[in-house]
């Protein structure tokens, strides 16, 4: 809105008083940055101004960082840091009434000012997050920190991205003054400028202090990140050494001179594959809760205070921790007995053992929580009361069929009904019931009570309501939703199916399974596929193979083939929980074990693979891992498993531990290209005659794509537009050569299916699927029309985070050129 104004002053008493609005986070963007900078030259000069209080107008944020897409230049970040130096040096006292977060630039920008009250809500927050984006602080905050709180405790902070509360934030030295409500904020602040304005030659500038420096600082800061290195954090990693390097620079050169690297680890940081794979993923988990015809149809979400949890072993034991660290007021954890219950209930209690260790619980908080807000029941007397069932009982069809016939007849009609099944049809399990529309999935993974990830899955009739409510309970406690489609072990499965089948293919061709697991965590995953297995117990991975081979018999192993696993099960070598897999434990740590050997060459055996000795390098094997995954994630998106390729990634970072700074499955597979996967798949599959390396059908693989003529897609209104879009192109070659990069529009229909087309403008022609994009907006269908036919502004669908980008935002602004020809009142 041109008419708006994000910088707002009044004068009172001599003061005056900025409000900051830029809606919907007060993001540090350009169009908040130069009237902020406007308004501090006027008033530097105003004689009538002894003083300044700075104040967001929004209730819960007082800047949220700023705006990363603006910061790709370095002139951009110099000039910012130059702003902020003027701030600090500024001849009247700038004082900050802090309401909320203040996070990334937005906390850069408190520390330049000279004074900073905060009040003492849970809402408000502190810290310099950036490293979780593959970057650093790039406003004189690995400078200004540690001056202000001691090295120590800011490079955890920077470290660990960990936001620090306002009580926490006062007594380290970033808070000045503690306030108890908002009332009191905007007195409290107006009394700091005229305490301050009386002693205006002493005012804290933060870059000048020294009184939390010591002699120690530069081997605490290089001695945090020596730590992470030993812990395997930094791995294929650079901002992490940066942040570090340029905490150091200050420490021993000074504050210019830090600055002055900072800035160059900045820039360098921001332009690397560890940042664009952090950031791709840090959208797409905040995309994972906007659901196409679920979550925007206006659905009341209903009342969920007592929820009720079937069955206490370790799944269910961790859904019920998770339910009661999330301050649900009633939880009934139901068991078949009272002594399988008391077990149950001693089960959930270990759930917090690290926490009260660790103090972040005290004994009277977990005691409340164990004997008070959690009961358990052994019959169904109390499930009148309760709004949502969570099934966590052993996954059997009958039993689950069973479970949900008498839930039906106890629990309220309006009851939701959830089952927290790995691999079940959600249809299946809901087919005896006359409440179809009520039944939903939702899949944890173990821990329950710690990972981030739920998988929720509604069958072809499960209400959206229904959908939504538990796209909001995940939410709302914690963890990332992701809504996929209903099918034998909906997403995370499938592919982690395929991934053992890869280690089943490989292991009886004698390939060494611990060179495998050790290519595999040098890439980056957290363990490779073998612990994976040995962890989750193997002989539970027999029995989701077994039903997953059931389903996709076509792209697995044959059981005759597959013997190698069913080896260790009957050997009792189970894993962790027995001590011996295929590895040996000792406690927990892994060792090779000389003894799988001979169950390979049994298995080989039976394979009749007995001969056959393949050599990969490490390269190769992280392909053949890497690639087939990609394949079957690439048939997920097909079928509607995935909505988003976006999702695919959000459910191996989290479901199955591929490193986050690579992006994820889909966003790799884009990286080393699309071509290369399909061209690899291909070798291999004409090789070894195996189904699950064949390439699928897919709108991504350019060698499927070539010969599609049409541009027309059923169910998207963009179809028509990306034609005429095409002849458009064809005649004007002087417009492909002013642009001279690949889009990628990745949209999304009102039924949720999605398809690509590639804009591109360095060999002229649009084409369907992803042609070697170098930048992808992914968007409905719906507003990609409204923005190309000018009924929309792009970068309030950017800021909205209607749009997700993938790749360089200045490409994205170039768009104008050729959107404004198809429609001279488009917006872009």
């Amino acid at each position: 809105n041109n008419n708006m104004s994000f910088v707002e002053v009044e004068k009172k008493q001599n003061v005056a008083i900025i409000t900051l609005n830029n809606p919907p986070v007060n993001a540090l963007s350009a169009r908040l940055v130069k009237p902020l900078v406007k308004v501090f030259t006027e008033l530097k000069n105003d004689a009538q101004v002894k003083g300044i209080v700075v104040k967001s107008a929004n209730p819960k944020i007082f800047i949220s960082g700023a705006d990363i897409k603006e910061f790709g230049g370095g002139n951009t970040i110099e000039d910012f840091v130059g702003f902020l130096d003027e701030l600090e040096a500024f001849n009247k006292p700038i004082v900050c009434a802090i309401n909320g977060v203040a996070l990334g630039g937005g906390c850069e920008f408190i520390m330049a000012t000279h004074y900073r009250v905060a009040v003492n809500k849970r809402h408000v927050k502190f810290g310099l997050p950036e490293l979780q984006l593959g970057i650093i602080p790039g406003a004189a905050g690995t400078q200004r920190l540690p001056r202000l709180i001691g090295v120590k405790k800011a490079t955890e902070m920077m470290l660990t991205s960990r936001p620090i509360g306002t009580k926490e934030a006062n007594k380290l030295g970033l808070v000045d003054e503690v306030v108890e409500s908002p009332a009191a904020l905007m007195d409290a602040a107006m009394a700091a400028v005229e305490k301050l304005a009386k002693n205006n030659g002493q005012l804290r500038r933060a870059s000048t202090l020294s009184d939390k420096l010591t002699s120690n600082d530069v081997k605490t800061a290089q001695g945090a990140l020596s730590m992470l290195d030993r812990a395997g954090k930094t791995k294929n990693q650079i901002h992490q050494k940066a942040c570090v390097d340029s905490i150091v620079a200050g420490l021993e050169r000074g504050y210019r001179a830090g600055v002055t690297v900072e800035r160059k680890n900045f820039l360098k940081c921001l332009k690397s594959p560890q940042a664009a794979g952090l950031m791709h993923i840090f959208f797409a988990m905040r995309n994972c809760a906007k659901v196409p015809g679920v979550t925007d149809q206006g659905h009341k979400v209903p009342k969920m205070d007592t929820i009720a949890v079937l069955g206490g072993g370790t799944m269910g034991a961790g859904i019920t921790a998770w339910l009661l660290q999330n301050r649900t007021k009633k939880v009934f954890l139901k068991e078949i007995n009272e002594k399988a219950g008391e077990v149950a209930r001693q089960r959930v209690a270990k759930c917090f053992a690290s926490a009260v260790k660790r103090g972040r619980i005290t004994k009277q908080q977990l005691d409340y929580m164990i004997h008070t807000q959690l009961e358990v029941v052994t019959d169904f007397a109390k499930f009148k009361q309760v709004d949502v069932v969570i099934e966590a009982i052993f996954e059997n069809i009958k039993l689950k069929q069973d479970t949900f016939i008498a839930l039906e007849k106890v629990c309220r009609p309006d009851c939701i009904l959830a089952s927290n099944t790995s691999t079940i049809n959600i249809e299946t399990i809901a087919e005896k019931t006359a409440c179809k529309n009520r039944i939903v999935g939702l899949h944890f993974f173990a821990p329950a009570n710690i990972m981030p990830l739920v998988e929720i899955i509604p069958s072809s009739v499960t209400d959206t309501s229904i959908t939504n409510a538990m796209v909001a309970l995940v939410k709302k406690y914690r963890k990332t939703p992701l809504v996929v489609g209903n099918c034998v072990g909906f997403l995370v499965n499938r592919l982690f199916g395929i991934l053992m089948q890869v280690a089943a293919f490989l292991t009886v061709r004698h390939v060494d399974p611990y060179q495998i697991d050790r290519a595999m965590e040098s890439f980056g995953l957290a363990m490779g596929p073998f612990k994976t297995s040995d962890l989750s117990g193997n002989d539970i991975g027999l029995h989701v193979a077994n039903i997953m081979r059931s389903a996709y018999g076509d792209r697995y192993i044959p059981k005759s083939n597959a013997t190698l696993i069913e080896k260790l099960v009957a050997a009792q070598r189970l894993g962790q929980k027995t001590g011996v897999g295929y590895y040996k434990y000792q406690g927990r740590r892994a060792v090779s074990d000389p003894e799988l050997s001979k169950f390979i060459a049994e298995a080989a055996k039976e394979a009749g693979t007995e001969k056959i000795h393949l050599s990969f390098s490490d390269q190769d094997i992280v392909d053949m891992f890497t690639f087939t995954i990609i394949n079957e994630g690439l048939r997920c998106l097909n079928e509607n498993i995935a909505m988003r390729s976006s999702d695919i990634d959000v459910s191996t970072v989290l479901g199955m531990g591929f490193p986050s700074y690579r992006g994820g499955y889909m966003k790799y597979g884009k990286q080393v290209g699309f071509d290369r996967v399909y061209e690899r798949l291909n070798e291999w599959y004409k090789k070894f005659d195996l189904v699950f390396f064949k390439p699928c059908e897919s709108s991504f693989y350019p060698s499927t794509n070539n010969s599609n003529a049409s541009l027309k897609v059923d169910g998207f209104k963009m179809a028509s537009t990306f034609e005429t879009m095409n002849k458009l192109i064809a005649s004007r070659p002087d417009l492909v050569k002013k642009i001279g990069a690949a889009y990628g529009f990745n949209l999304t229909n009102g039924s949720g299916k999605t398809q690509m087309w590639t804009v591109d403008l360095k060999k002229g022609g649009v084409a369907l699927g992803n042609q070697n994009a170098d930048i992808v907006l992914s968007l409905s269908d719906d507003l990609c029309v409204d923005i190309m036919s000018g009924k929309e502004s792009p970068m309030s669908a950017f800021m909205s985070g209607s749009i997700q980008m993938d790749g360089d935002m200045q490409l994205a602004m170039k768009l104008q050129s050729l959107t404004s020809l198809l429609n001279p009142n488009s917006k872009m």
